[in-house]
């Protein structure tokens, strides 16, 4: 479990670096130099993942009517409001220095890439939460026992019914 939080905290510092290197103009980190650029990273990595954690399901319960009418286009832009916050909150945690975005579409878009290099990273590491059901069917036979306490009837009680029917001729019949 731990494990696991950790490696995601991880694959989120790295997805927000690829996002600071590939939009630099509209997406940067301020208040870091390359000592401590790497745990103000693991910093706004560990942020994000709460925000995500604790917020977005109640954003997104609270938008499912717009969700569903937009056959979830309406994600994008929780996710982007999602990243605007994780960068506002990263300010004020981390005494000024944290993640700087210029624009809400900017958000848009690098919650779009943190999106798609964090989908990637999970099926790669194998950090998918899907919980595989397995369903078993078990037939159980119920039958009242008449009073005779000797040894118990047979189980399953023989009925005529229950043998397989195969009917002279080619095609089976139905019932």
């Amino acid at each position: 479990m731990l494990k696991n939080f950790l490696l995601r905290m991880v694959i989120n510092a790295f997805a927000l670096a690829v996002v600071v290197t590939v939009l630099p103009q509209h997406i940067h980190i301020v208040g870091s130099d390359r000592q401590n650029e790497m745990l103000i990273l693991l910093g706004i990595a560990l942020i994000f993942g709460l925000v995500n954690a604790i917020v977005k399901p109640i954003l997104t319960f609270l938008t499912c009517p717009f969700i569903l009418f937009t056959l979830g286009l309406f994600l994008l832009v929780i996710n982007g409001l999602m990243f605007m916050l994780t960068a506002e909150l990263s300010r004020l945690v981390l005494g000024g220095a944290g993640l700087v975005v210029e624009s809400f579409p900017w958000a848009m878009a690098g919650a779009l890439i943190m999106s798609i290099i964090g989908v990637v990273s999970e099926k790669i590491f194998g950090l998918d939460d899907r919980v595989k059901v397995k369903t078993v069917r078990e037939v159980r036979y119920v039958y009242r026992d008449r009073g005779d306490f000797g040894e118990p009837p047979d189980f399953p009680p023989p009925y005529p019914d229950d043998a397989p029917y195969t009917p002279p001729g080619d095609k089976p019949k139905r019932r």
